[in-house]
């Protein structure tokens, strides 16, 4: 009788593509992490960002006040010039407009008798005459932004940091798990196979034999190790593992794997003693 032979993959392909996904899982898991770190570094910036901005604007509006009180200086040097008409009205709108909240009392008693502001309804002869700017009006000024603290951007460093181990530990014990699940049910299954395979040799060579012959003593019972014994497992399954399965060939002879010439030997031994 002649039976297919059925070679089954390598036994370390199912392991290797594993530890690979678990690799490419590892650096998917490392690039996510430092895509979150970059993320908060923008953020940080766009607050710094920020705080220049609101510096800037400040910048302006002190230039800008500096530039009125220059203005109100040349004025109170003038002296209050009442013979001319121009002067006056200049002095008037620049008193009147630069920051009358702090100067208005001293506005009040260097110069008391400033004109009233012209009324629209003035003529165009004295609005001609009269070459003076535009009244500024006072901007109001904006609060800075708080500039972010140093506790709390170390805070958030940590946290960060923190997160990163958290998640190496973890894929780390992951991997050992899944690589000791893996060479144990390999090895399991391997067992399986080989009593699959003694069984149908017996069966199939009582088949073949007319005179009956008496059964071969069991085969010695094989001690079982433990599952802590990670590297003996890690060595069957690794180093002394050939998964293709027995096939007789036209003969009748037997095509045999290291397990069985070995379980062979130790039935002769056996027979012998």
């Amino acid at each position: 009788m002649v039976q297919v032979a059925t070679v089954s993959p390598p036994v370390g392909q199912f392991v290797i593509h594993t530890l690979l996904q678990i690799a490419g899982f590892a650096v998917a898991i490392a690039f996510g992490v430092y895509a979150v770190r970059s993320v908060h570094a923008a953020v940080l910036a766009n607050s710094f960002s920020r705080e220049a901005n609101n510096f800037s604007r400040e910048a302006i509006q002190q230039a800008f006040a500096a530039n009125q009180l220059a203005l109100l200086a040349t004025c109170l040097q003038a002296g209050n010039q009442t013979e001319n008409r121009d002067i006056t009205d200049i002095c008037s709108r620049i008193i009147r407009g630069a920051a009358a909240d702090l100067l208005s009392s001293a506005a009040s008693s260097l110069f008391p008798d400033l004109p009233p502001p012209p009324s629209p309804s003035s003529s165009p002869d004295d609005s001609s005459s009269t070459l003076s700017p535009p009244t500024p009006t006072p901007t109001p000024t904006r609060s800075p932004l708080p500039a972010p603290t140093g506790p709390s951007t170390s805070a958030s460093r940590s946290s960060v940091s923190t997160g990163a181990v958290a998640g190496a530990v973890i894929g780390s014990a992951l991997l050992v798990a899944t690589v000791s699940v893996t060479c144990i049910y390999i090895r399991r299954r391997r067992r399986r196979r080989h009593r699959r395979g003694h069984s149908s040799r017996r069966h199939d060579h009582d088949d073949s034999t007319t005179t009956p012959t008496p059964p071969p003593p069991p085969p010695p019972a094989t001690r079982r190790r433990p599952a802590s014994s990670f590297v003996s497992i890690f060595r069957e399954v690794f180093m002394n593992s050939t998964m293709t399965s027995w096939t007789p060939n036209v003969d009748g002879e037997l095509t045999t794997t290291r397990d069985e010439e070995r379980g062979g030997q130790t039935e002769r031994q056996q027979r012998e003693k």
